[in-house]
């Protein structure tokens, strides 16, 4: 199998395959296995390590991923957090590296790129279709879930795996995955408005954008519509030149929009009302963030490890309803300090991208990416973000798609690693692997 034909299946597997429940237990997490997960450990084994070049935003989620690996290890031996346990999470948070690193060496050429973009675009659309036949239907639920003992024993099938607030994902029903998905739809398809020179290709994303809009709403996630609404601002202020586009661009999916919306009868649903958004944000006040805080300081400032979350105060809580928080549980202080600095990494990775590039099409994917990048980083203010393993790995898959195509034209090298010369020699694979 050729590596773009890899890099395409990897990606249209992460927005279109099931996980799939495996009868492994650890301290109250069942464990998901992936098509992904399959791919990856697939093609580890011909990755030449020494070849692959490492963009200074992966060496900075390196320091990351050892200042967790020491927290993991302290608090294993000091507050007995299950080892089994806290090994997945930090072993999840690596693959997400693995994950951007690969696609930003593995995708060497433009077609190779345009050919990953359209692995993005191609579950795009599908999860699109399926939307559409759950309006149709009235029956919001998804296309593909695999069954087994392991998903009976853990899940309760009326509630917790099938509980949405609306159309959700071919694989995924949650109102967080389905909204953070359609985000980066939204994003890449609205950038792509913003440089596209055809008028036919320019109308396709204004539609395109239109839809994955009316399906951010539809999934009632109410950090998704904040912080789509902060990323499209983003992508019409940063555009060079011509800004009007952008206003224009802006105005007409927001109609169709409404259009949809109106003429299909859907409303927007009841989260969205003020009371509603005020009561979540008190219950997270009350019930997550001051309980935790008082209840694992002083050992916050040092870490108690990956995993540790629900383990370290007086509650069960699985999760922190803000990231910043819950990478300072879990690493502490100089945890959340590097989880920043990779964050800023990439979005100044992203600005310089877009700023020097000579080529629409990198452009606008650069725009896209710093402009999910920093929803993302917004809302993770109110939701464990970086922490959901479908949207994360998109987020890597972003990311390596900019340091890959920045990496092909060569660009300031204060933003990427030396891969000037002669890159088409410089193969990541061994002899015999893939090619």
């Amino acid at each position: 199998m050729s590596r773009r034909a890899i890099i395409g299946l990897l990606i249209f597997s992460i927005g279109v395959f099931p996980r799939v429940p495996v009868p492994i237990f650890i301290q109250s997490r069942i464990f998901d296995l992936r098509v992904e997960d399959v791919l990856l450990a697939f093609c580890l084994p011909f990755v030449n390590w020494k070849e692959l070049q490492f963009a200074r935003l992966f060496k900075s989620y390196g320091v990351y991923l050892a200042v967790g690996a020491v927290t993991s290890i302290l608090g294993m031996w000091v507050y007995g957090i299950d080892p089994a346990r806290t090994t997945l999470y930090l072993m999840k948070e690596v693959e997400f590296g693995i994950l951007g690193l690969l696609v930003a060496n593995w995708v060497r050429t433009h077609e190779d790129f345009r050919s990953a973009r359209r692995a993005i675009l191609a579950a795009a659309l599908a999860n699109l279709v399926w939307v559409g036949v759950q309006i149709v239907t009235h029956d919001p639920k998804p296309l593909v879930v695999v069954e087994s003992a392991a998903a009976d024993t853990y899940y309760d099938p009326l509630t917790a795996r099938y509980e949405s607030y609306g159309p959700g994902l071919i694989s995924e029903v949650g109102s967080f995955q389905t909204g953070q998905f359609f985000l980066a739809t939204l994003l890449l398809a609205f950038a792509a408005v913003q440089y596209k020179r055809k008028f036919a290709y320019r109308w396709a994303y204004v539609l395109l954008s239109a839809a994955a809009a009316v399906a951010i709403v539809l999934s009632a996630s109410r950090g998704a519509v904040i912080v789509a609404i902060l990323g499209v601002g983003i992508l019409a202020a940063i555009r060079r030149g011509r800004k009007w586009k952008g206003l224009v661009s802006t105005i007409l999916i927001l109609a169709i929009v409404g259009l949809i919306l109106s003429l299909t009868g859907l409303t927007t649903p009841e989260r969205f009302q003020s009371g509603m958004m005020e009561d979540s944000l008190m219950a997270r006040i009350q019930s997550y963030w001051v309980p935790l805080v008082t209840n694992s300081f002083p050992g916050i400032l040092i870490g108690f490890g990956k995993g540790s979350l629900g383990f370290v105060s007086s509650s069960s809580q699985e999760f922190a309803h803000n990231n910043y928080l819950r990478v300072l549980v879990e690493s502490g202080v100089c945890g959340l300090l590097a989880f920043v600095w990779v964050l800023w990494r990439v979005v100044s990775f992203c600005w310089i991208t877009q700023a020097t590039t000579k080529r629409a099409t990198t452009c606008a994917f650069a725009a896209a990416t710093l402009a999910f990048t920093l929803a993302r980083m917004t809302q993770a203010f109110m939701d464990d973000v970086f922490a959901g393993v479908l949207v994360t790995e998109l987020w890597w898959v972003f990311v390596g798609l900019t340091v890959a195509a920045a990496q092909a034209e060569g660009l300031e090298e204060d933003a990427v690693p030396a891969r000037r010369t002669a890159p088409a020699r410089m193969s990541p694979l061994r002899t015999g692997g893939i090619a």
